[in-house]
């Protein structure tokens, strides 16, 4: 399986290229944890204004995963890489988000972690990332008997016509084949022994050989597109310098541009083999019904979303899982008795769980004071005193708010210290302290405790 990832910003790009339907046959958003919104663009938007508070510009980890062609790999195999790849680069317990694509039958993945450590309010530092991520795939590799590809053996014996992701966005968007333009490149490349015998092959592709303003050596062709010759020919600029000499004498890309527009020329491109008329039909055949059925189920979960900003049973279980990936399972829940609670889903769940669930008498709300003073003071410091324009933000005000309320302002209950820093001293003592933050008052939880009947 590769790996390849990136530190980025741009949260909302981001959240549309990964929902983008038109190079995709099916996107299914699988999970989003730790985030207080329950959609890419709002998780996104949540991580950016958290990161205000902080210097970093590239507040996300986008990592892609895409796995050898012919053996089918599981939603499983996926989610567990992604969890080693997270302890790997030390982004366990970060909010994520797991997007899968598929195209001709053929699926790979996404996850963007926020890089935001909320308790230290600094992006989390991740050095060597590459190099890690290859060690990663090469074991995944070995783990599943797939054929390895030479590269990941020997960094000499890979393939000169792959592309990076970069190659293939720009091949992509001239609509062009990025395997075919890289095979272009090359065999100029190899086939040339001077500077004007390279110049020659490659005007017979259509391009002209030009001094780049940074890149060195450079092509451009006649749409004014500018082609890095290292990158695209597969070989390092010192190589280039060596077989061609010094770029200086050539014309710059503004020239060439300038030449290429006077003379209108361009060699004709490589004419690509038609598909197979029936296999294309039942292929776009196949694409429309799954296409309408996908439209037809985003229809329902956008209804579903819509009716989940009143939170159900089944959306707290969802929650709680999260936090119980990323903190633990807790000793016993203590709750009132909304409906949210007291669901099927919430009873199964503690029993799935095995975590003891006790809900308070009704009408006392002293029993449960800790979450009873904490809705005081959400309702008094945020709900009442703002006003929300959207759903969007709404989940942006309510960010900021929990990380004032959790990173910033001291408790007196917590003997002047912020959530933050208390919960440090808690793991100093590897999760006990001296002193409990809460004590029940009497036995008399036990007898409020709910199961599903048998």
């Amino acid at each position: 399986m590769i790996l390849e990832g990136n530190e980025r910003g741009h949260g909302s790009e981001l959240a549309r290229h990964l929902l983008n339907l038109r190079d995709n046959d099916h996107v299914t958003v699988h999970a989003i944890e730790g985030f207080i919104a329950d959609d890419l663009h709002g998780a996104f938007l949540e991580a950016e204004a958290i990161s205000g508070s902080t210097q970093c510009q590239k507040y996300l980890f986008s990592l892609s995963l895409n796995p050898p062609p012919g053996p089918a790999v599981s939603v499983e195999a996926f989610v567990e890489t992604i969890v080693t790849v997270e302890k790997k680069l030390g982004l366990a317990g970060q909010p994520r988000a797991i997007v899968f694509h598929e195209k001709l039958g053929r699926r790979h993945a996404h996850c963007v972690w926020s890089r935001i450590d909320v308790n230290r309010m600094k992006a989390i530092k991740l050095s060597h990332f590459k190099r890690k991520l290859m060690d990663v795939s090469r074991e995944l590799y070995r783990t599943h008997k797939w054929d390895m590809p030479g590269g990941f053996r020997d960094h000499d014996a890979r393939d000169p016509q792959n592309f990076s992701r970069q190659e293939a966005g720009q091949a992509r968007r001239l609509k062009a084949d990025p395997k075919e333009l890289k095979a272009i490149f090359r065999r100029c490349w190899e086939q040339s022994d001077s500077r004007s015998a390279f110049a020659a092959a490659l005007w017979e592709e259509g391009y002209m050989l030009a001094r780049g303003d940074r890149r060195g050596f450079v092509a451009v062709d006649a749409e004014g597109k500018i082609w890095s010759l290292s990158r695209w020919c597969g070989v390092k600029p010192k190589e280039l310098r060596a077989r061609f000499g010094p770029e200086d004498e050539l014309w710059s890309v503004g020239e060439a541009k300038a030449a290429l527009k006077e003379m209108d020329a361009r060699g004709a491109s490589a004419s690509k083999a038609k598909p197979d008329p029936e296999f294309e039909r039942r292929r776009l055949a196949l694409v429309e019904r799954q296409q309408l059925e996908r439209t037809a189920l985003r229809t329902e979960q956008e209804a579903r979303r819509l009716a989940d900003t009143s939170i159900s049973g089944a959306r707290v279980a969802r929650e709680l899982d999260a936090l119980v990936r990323i903190y633990g399972k807790s000793g016993c829940i203590v709750s009132d008795n909304g409906t949210e609670f007291t669901s099927r889903a919430i009873l199964r769940w503690a029993d799935q769980n095995a975590i003891p669930w006790h809900y308070i008498d009704p009408g006392k709300p002293q029993q449960n004071a800790f979450i009873e003073s904490f809705n005081g003071s959400l309702r008094d410091e945020l709900l009442n005193e703002e006003i929300f324009d959207t759903l969007d933000d709404a989940r942006r005000k309510l960010a900021l708010w929990r990380y004032d309320y959790n990173t910033v302002r001291p408790h007196s209950s917590l003997g002047n210290k912020t959530p933050a820093e208390a919960r440090r001293t808690l793991e100093q003592f590897e999760g006990s302290a001296p002193g409990a933050l809460a004590q029940p008052e009497t036995d008399d939880y036990q007898n409020q405790t709910r199961r599903l009947s048998s």
